[in-house]
């Protein structure tokens, strides 16, 4: 059995798509079975009959032009994209996730806590997901939403918040496509006095884990993305009887949690021309990009190394925190570095004007 992988080159730096990767790697490996990547469709002239092919991307028309591309025609594509029915040419198996039921999950703790007006937020249309999300939204049936209550960035989170703040009275609580975009939001809501408003989010990011613990979340387990994808590829590889196969994946609730650790008040330095840039521009806004770039720094650090962070935000001295933490202060020194070289960041300054920069805390 041959298969092989196929990544979109904008959406392959994402936490997403590295978590798909893991668990594929991961059930690949315990199942001894060969995974080979290819760089291009071209790759696949050699290929046998039978073969598959694991398409990781959330781009609709990537999606569809690697389905219609004449070296897939002999082999069975099996996508790894959250989309909500079979909406793409030709015979494929897919793997997503429930987003009707988590948009209907969403819907109905905002009714039950009494909110009357949701609104959807971030929508990104080039990202699979975020279409779902849309779909969904639009056809519930807890409450009366259309079109007007969809707020869309097109390459600007600024801009997507200018759009909302004109109708901002309309709503009582708002749904965000994704932790980055919810993390703007509650920050932009502060600012104009609205903080009071019941914001959910898609994602469950270690941003959110980290410094939003009062947001509630609905996340996907993207590992298991990948081991669905084994699952169906040895499933029609024995059965030649069936044509595809679709799996839903479940999703996970993060409830708000009361946060009572001490307030405290940060310095914000807004970001200049010199703040570390993110390579990836699967949302096309800096803003974006650079808490990609934070969230991928978090998902590379221990629970010392997050409790450094915070200690550094609360302007706490080295020799204090390497006390605090149990450990030399030379390690507290190093770690810091580690940080930010996972950052692209040059010093501690730099670190800490990326993060605060974002009105993060």
């Amino acid at each position: 059995m041959e298969v092989y992988l196929f990544i979109e080159p904008e959406y392959e730096n994402s936490p997403w798509c590295n978590s798909i990767l893991q668990g594929l790697r991961s059930a690949f490996s315990y199942k001894k079975r060969s995974l080979t990547p290819i760089t291009s469709l071209d790759n696949l002239n050699s290929a046998q009959k039978g073969s598959f092919l694991i398409l990781v991307g959330s781009n609709p028309s990537w999606i569809k032009a690697a389905l219609l591309n004449k070296n897939t025609k002999k082999i069975h594509p099996v996508i790894l994209s959250s989309q909500p029915y079979r909406s793409l040419p030709g015979i494929y198996s897919y793997v997503t996730s429930d987003s009707k039921g988590s948009m209907n999950y969403l819907l109905s703790y905002f009714k039950n806590n009494g909110k009357n007006k949701p609104a959807l937020y971030g929508v990104n249309i080039n990202s699979l997901p975020n279409i779902a999300r849309k779909e969904r939204f639009l056809s519930n049936s807890i409450f009366e939403t259309n079109e007007e209550d969809i707020f869309y960035n097109n390459g600007s989170v600024d801009e997507c918040f200018a759009s909302f703040e004109k109708q901002v009275s309309k709503y009582d609580c708002v749904i965000c496509v994704n932790d980055y975009a919810a993390i703007h939001l509650i920050k932009q809501l502060e600012r104009i006095g609205k903080e009071n408003m019941l914001i959910a989010s898609y994602g469950g990011s270690l941003l959110s884990a980290n410094f939003y613990p009062c947001l509630l979340t609905v996340s996907t387990c993207y590992e298991e993305f990948g081991k669905a994808a084994l699952s169906i590829c040895e499933t029609l590889h024995k059965n030649s009887a069936l044509q595809y196969i679709s799996v839903s994946v479940k999703h996970k609730i993060q409830l708000p949690q009361k946060n009572n650790q001490e307030e405290v008040y940060y310095n914000i330095i807004e970001p200049d021309e010199n703040t570390p840039k993110e390579n990836d521009n699967f949302y096309n806004d800096q803003k974006m990009n650079q808490l990609l770039l934070i969230e991928k720094m978090l998902s590379k650090c221990d629970a010392t190394d997050i409790k450094i962070l915070h200690m550094l935000l609360k302007n706490i001295q080295y020799e204090q925190i390497a006390i605090d933490c149990y450990i030399s202060l030379n390690t507290v020194k190093y770690r810091v570095k580690q940080m930010c070289e996972k950052c692209g960041c040059s010093s501690k300054k730099e670190l800490l004007l990326l993060i605060t920069g974002h009105h993060l805390l």
